[in-house]
């Protein structure tokens, strides 16, 4: 199990715009045997989407009233089988 905890932060240079704080969980499990190793996971398994960098306004036409930022990853599911020789 993993888990980030991110307080509520200012998106731009000049405090405009906050995101409130939130929490990502992921969890994870594995197996080994002999030469096989199997892994099941799950990221952001909260689906809490949240800018990860600066917002701009939009710079082609002008203040449009929205900001754009880079949006984090959503939930995503896998499964990770290996083998070692």
């Amino acid at each position: 199990m993993e888990s980030a905890f991110t307080g509520s932060s200012a998106l731009d240079e000049r405090n405009r715009a906050y995101q409130s704080a939130v929490a990502i969980i992921g969890l994870q499990v594995g197996y080994e045997q002999g030469p096989w190793t199997g892994r099941l996971f799950v990221q952001n398994l909260t689906n809490k989407r949240r800018v990860n960098g600066l917002i701009f306004d939009n710079l082609a036409f002008g203040r449009d009233g929205n900001y754009y930022g880079p949006i984090d990853s959503p939930r995503i599911v896998g499964a990770e089988v290996s083998m070692s020789f």
